[in-house]
């Protein structure tokens, strides 16, 4: 840290300081204690002089060209002024600042006139002139050169816009040039700040975002000098790096045949078309895959919901599908859980049916058109495992029964049927919906009336 003196020149109040880094205001001298050899360079960064010291510090007086100010090399105790920091002759030894502060520059600094204002033989911004003050020839007046400030505009003007944008360390760090020693500012689309950073002499700046910005996010960039002047700014899109959520296949609907509404995973339908619906990444391209294959695409809704019809019709058969989404950059989110669906669009046969009796003397399977006196007979037959078997009798529907896994189906009537002639047909409804045809009627004739007692002729 390099130690100052800074004297105001209207006040000439004296202030000490340590950093690299002070900020003038009004006409100052400011007493830097280094000796010449702890110098390395000067420069100009705009209305800033840049002082880098040989050990590798640099030191910035901020607003150094925008009035008069001097600088004083305090090198233990003897006194160098840089009467132009950026000419190659540039230290004059002086005995004390007062003239300096005083405004009064004259000859008992040396026989060399001092231009203190004069940088690089152009006049400093501002006006400043020399008022001479003469006296006679022949060397026996003195001369007396005297500094008039005049006004001295503010610096008023904006920094450039940055440049050369770009993202490093894995899109957590913004890189860029703007000018020198100004302070950049990063906000997102919202207006929060997301990093602040100053550039270097060079103008060089590295601002750490933090997060890594993937996704396609906007961010824009300006530099704010050391007298508040603001630049324009600049925007940088990142590169849209990553995948979308993944989707999910949730429902499948049946609007065929006579078993309708919505499907689960692993469930059964005779519709080939069935209506698919999920959810993804809002905006996204969704493709949808059957065993594997693609069969069609459908963009998911603001909302993050899809629905999906296939163009064709889908084979019989067992069908494992799942989903995949794109988002406009081209990147592709993992595949989906799968869904698996069974179509089944092939009708049963029409069922057969059996009727025991097992009531009274006479028991066993009863033939078509035949008499029980059985009036709870037992219904049965076989059929696809799952499929519902709808009983009528006489035209009615009476039961519905589901087949067993082992595909055979019974019914007791749970109330005894009236004496007469019975029609009893048969429909098989499968787990798709698929309606089997009428079964052929089954009839028989319950007759529980004993037959009257015998008696002998002539009696």
């Amino acid at each position: 840290m390099s130690k100052f003196t800074v004297i105001s020149r209207l006040t000439h109040q004296q202030t000490v300081a340590e950093g690299n880094q002070i900020i003038l205001g009004e006409d100052s001298v400011v007493k830097l204690q280094a000796g010449r050899g702890d110098i390395a360079s000067y420069s100009r960064s705009n209305s800033d002089l840049l002082v880098r010291m040989t050990n590798g510090e640099t030191v910035t007086l901020k607003n150094y060209f925008v009035n008069n100010h001097q600088l004083v090399l305090d090198e233990n105790g003897a006194l160098w002024w840089i009467n132009d920091p950026l000419a190659v002759e540039r230290y004059q030894s002086i005995p004390s600042t007062d003239a300096l502060i005083a405004g009064n520059i004259n000859n008992s600094y040396g026989d060399t006139p001092i231009w203190p204002w004069v940088l690089g033989g152009v006049a400093a911004a501002g006006g400043i002139a020399l008022a001479a003050g003469g006296g006679g020839g022949g060397g026996g007046g003195g001369s007396d050169d005297r500094i008039d400030p005049g006004p001295v505009p503010q610096d008023t003007t904006p920094p450039t816009a940055p440049s050369n944008l770009h993202f490093a360390n894995g899109n957590t760090q913004l890189l860029g040039s703007a000018e020198a020693n100004s302070t950049v500012t990063v906000t997102d689309t919202s207006g929060n700040v997301v990093g602040k950073a100053k550039t270097n002499g060079n103008g060089e700046f590295s601002v750490e975002l933090g997060t890594p910005y993937t996704n396609g996010e906007t961010l824009t960039v300006i530099a704010t000098d050391g007298s508040g002047n603001v630049s324009p700014s600049t925007s940088i899109t990142a590169a849209d790096t990553t995948p979308p959520e993944t989707p999910m296949i949730i429902l499948a609907d049946d609007a065929v045949g006579s078993l309708t509404g919505s499907l689960n995973s692993d469930q059964t339908t005779d519709d080939p078309r069935p209506v698919f619906s999920g959810s993804g990444e809002a905006g996204t391209t969704l493709t949808i895959y059957d065993n594997g294959k693609s069969i069609g695409s459908t963009v998911v809704n603001s909302d993050g919901s899809w629905t999906f019809t296939p163009a064709n019709n889908l084979a019989d058969g067992f069908h494992q599908f799942t989903a995949a989404s794109t988002d406009a950059a081209g990147n592709v989110s993992p595949e989906s859980a799968v869904f698996n669906l069974t179509i089944d669009t092939v009708a049963p046969n029409a069922p057969v049916l059996e009727v025991t009796d097992d009531e009274g003397t006479l028991q066993g399977l009863l033939t078509n058109g035949g008499f029980t006196d059985d009036n709870q007979p037992e219904l049965g037959g076989s059929g696809d495992p799952g499929s519902i078997i709808a009983i009528y009798d006489n035209g009615l529907l009476v039961a519905e029964v589901e087949v067993a896994a082992n595909g055979a189906w019974s019914y007791t009537p749970p109330v005894a049927m009236e004496d007469g002639l019975h029609s009893i047909t048969l429909t098989e409804t499968d787990e798709a919906g698929n309606l089997s045809p009428v079964s052929a009627p089954f009839e028989f004739t319950i007759d529980r009336t004993p037959p009257p007692a015998p008696h002998r002729s002539g009696d």
